[in-house]
Order: C-alpha cells, then structure tokens, then sequence
C-alpha cells in the first residue's frame, strides 16, 4: 500500500537510482507497506501506523493498493547481517573491517550499493525480524516497508481509504 498522495503514481516508471554516498535509503525510488484490512473494512500498514504515532502530518486517510506481480525479483532484508551479507556479495568481501563490528556498519551505510541492487531487482522488501537487536545499517527503515525501482513490478488494484 501506498498512501499519501492524491493520484496513484505513473504504473510505468523506471527509477533511476542514484549512487550518492552516506545514503540510508535509495533516493527517487518508490514506497510502498504491505497492506492489512482492519475491522472496518478500510486498510492499514506497519507504515500507516509508524506515522500515526510518529509523523502525524505525513499521514493520510487515502492511499493506494498494489500487489507485485508474480515474476517481480525482490531481495528481502530481515536485519543487518543480512545486509552486510547482501553487502559483500555486491561489493566483494574487501573492505577494511571485522563482520558485524560498529566499524563495518557505518562504512556499509556510506557505501551501500543502492544503485548496482536496483539494476539487478525490481525491489527491495525490509522485513525485520524481531531479534531484540537495534539495526544500525538498516534504523532509516523504520518499520516493514518496500522501496521499488521498477514500477512495472507492481499491478494497481486502486485506492482505498487508511485508518
């Protein structure tokens, strides 16, 4: 689900990624939050909830429903080893600091490879996992949520109302 804007975004657009550095998340990209119907039959997301209590202003009663079609590549991240993993499989296991170390985590926030992962998938889905540990690489990812690259990964079922 994507919410807070008044027209659902163009179903065809390719984001072009940026390769910035000390970025948390991929620029010019889109989000989205998987969808939940609530009892009164109108929807809500970890997002949607994140806002209410955090970001007031950013929320919306009006967003839009999408389902990502079936042959969409989307890589899910649970927490920071698996993005360090992800990490060094794109970036090559050279780099200058011990696994998991306070070190390596700050030198992966700067130098994440946002832009080669949105060559090689349409998405990328952030599904903590709930261990108890405070996520360094990933804390800009507030909650679950879906930063897209290829909207043509996503099928519009339409608008709907967010509680």
């Amino acid at each position: 689900m994507h919410g807070g804007d008044s027209n659902p975004p163009d179903k065809h657009r390719r984001f072009k990624i940026s390769g910035e550095k000390s970025c948390l998340k991929p620029k010019n990209a889109f989000w989205t939050s998987t969808a939940f119907k609530t009892l009164d039959g109108n929807y809500t997301s970890s997002w949607v909830e994140w806002c209410k209590s955090e970001m007031p202003k950013w929320f919306s009663p009006k967003g839009f429903l999408f389902k990502a079609k079936p042959q969409a590549k989307i890589l899910t991240i649970r927490n920071d080893h698996e993005a360090e993993v992800i990490y060094r499989k794109h970036l090559g296991p050279d780099y200058p600091f011990s696994s998991d170390s306070w070190d390596s985590k700050l030198f992966i926030i700067k130098h994440f490879p946002w832009k080669l992962i949105s060559s090689q998938y349409d998405g990328i889905n952030y599904v903590p996992d709930g261990c108890g540990d405070i996520p360094i690489i990933m804390h800009a990812w507030e909650c679950e949520s879906t930063v897209w690259f290829d909207m043509n990964a996503l099928e519009l079922i339409g608008e709907v109302k967010i509680t």
